[in-house]
């Protein structure tokens, strides 16, 4: 698992400070075809690292490794986020959207991963999911579970106050004791992993649904 992290968060680096800029990344071919513009690819496809969480409109367990056959998507965010996650929620409706009565309907699974499990109760993730009308699958679990999960993803969990300033979880503590809002950086990537269960690249929120659309299908095909 160590050598997993290691080379997960490695490429996303790595292919963060090679594009310079949003939405330039490099890739490879998959299928011998064009790829999709707008996203970064695993060179050398790898598992993806396993996702053991609670599914709030089950009520029971998630594994990723039982959604072999679909190709899942996955981002990390919280309810309380003021500009990408709901992007991220929209995305996620569209892309339903337009699947259904496709063949590639009920074959993605679009999944939101809380970091902020302090307000992110359950019921705050399902009213989240309803708010957006996404039938996106929301997963929590506790904190130590997510904090692991999300460097294994190489996605950096900052705390910060409304003005900006990073602060520790000490205080995040005593902002929640008195009520007051504060805001957690977590990155904006969305992680796709094919039908075999292998981590096959990632895009940020943002691109356009089309390329999005395209994404899908390439690593369907695949």
């Amino acid at each position: 698992m160590v050598m997993i992290s290691f080379k997960v968060v490695s490429l996303v680096t790595l292919l963060i400070v090679l594009s310079g800029v949003a939405g330039f990344f490099t890739y490879q071919s998959l299928t011998g075809e064009e790829p999709p513009r707008n996203w970064g690819v695993v060179e050398n496809p790898m598992p993806a690292p396993e996702i053991r969480l609670h599914d709030v409109a089950k009520e029971g367990e998630f594994l990723l490794s039982a959604q072999r056959g679909k190709v899942v998507l996955i981002f990390f965010g919280y309810t309380n986020c003021p500009d990408v996650c709901p992007l991220a929620m929209l995305m996620y409706r569209e892309i339903h959207e337009r699947i259904r009565g496709t063949p590639m309907e009920g074959k993605v699974e679009t999944v939101f991963i809380t970091v902020d499990p302090y307000r992110d109760t359950p019921e705050a993730l399902l009213k989240y999911a309803r708010q957006y009308r996404t039938p996106a699958t929301m997963l929590t679990g506790d904190l130590n579970e997510l904090r692991s999960l999300a460097k294994i993803y190489g996605v950096p969990v900052e705390y910060y106050t409304t003005t900006g300033e990073k602060i520790s979880e000490e205080v995040v503590r005593g902002l929640l004791a008195r009520n007051e809002n504060y805001l957690v950086g977590h990155g904006s990537f969305v992680y796709v992993v094919d039908r075999q269960g292998l981590l096959r690249g990632f895009f940020m929120i943002g691109t356009e649904i089309k390329e999005v659309l395209r994404i899908i299908e390439y690593v369907m095909r695949a």
